[in-house]
């Protein structure tokens, strides 16, 4: 898994321009304010291993339409933690005294940490872009993904949002002046049986 996310963008593996730009980003500030590398480094696995591929790890069912398993989210803990420790900007030293769980990949790390850095690096001497390919590239990744998210999961979340924030959704949308004859309103208090 750490080596296909990992891998270095080729002829046959497009690493997206939104990442290249967000880096290129990082590079330009970095270099504007005299940033040291190993905050470089921090925000981009912030940004982008952090943020993104760890909360995918972690939560899978943000994606698929499964229950969540303790043992599971476990174990897939434990991975994630191997992963953030393997893109450290700065070289974790283990000892006795390290959580168990931390004890179980120290050797694998040591593979991993070059393939953060290669990764980095070849993002970094991809061809630069037009902001025109940007957003075109966007657009077709929208496309790529409508229709592939569970729906009902997404209903869920979006049934468990409005029963927490029931009083405020009802006020603004009975102020909205576009609504006027409150449609909206009458059928967010039928679908959650409030009257």
């Amino acid at each position: 898994m750490f080596k296909a996310i990992m891998k270095p963008p080729s002829d046959a593996h497009k690493v997206p321009l939104a990442i290249k730009y967000l880096f290129d980003l990082f590079d330009k500030e970095g270099k504007t304010h005299d940033v040291d590398g190993s905050i470089l480094k921090t925000w981009k696995n912030n940004s982008f291993l952090a943020r993104f591929w760890v909360q995918v790890i972690t939560h899978p069912n943000f994606i698929f339409d499964i229950a969540p398993m303790r043992s599971v989210e476990v174990a897939l803990d434990i991975i994630s933690r191997m992963f953030l420790d393997s893109c450290s900007a700065v070289k974790i030293k283990f000892t006795k005294k390290s959580p168990v769980n931390r004890l179980l990949y120290t050797k694998e790390i040591e593979n991993y940490r070059p393939l953060v850095d290669q990764f980095y690096s070849s993002v970094r001497d991809m061809p630069d872009f037009t902001r025109s390919e940007l957003v075109k590239e966007l657009e077709e990744s929208g496309k790529n993904f409508s229709g592939l998210f569970s729906k009902s999961s997404t209903l869920s979340h979006l049934h468990l949002y409005a029963e927490e924030h029931y009083p405020e959704l009802i006020k603004t949308l009975e102020e909205d002046e576009f609504e006027g004859n409150n449609d909206i309103t009458d059928e967010l208090r039928a679908i959650l049986d409030k009257d």
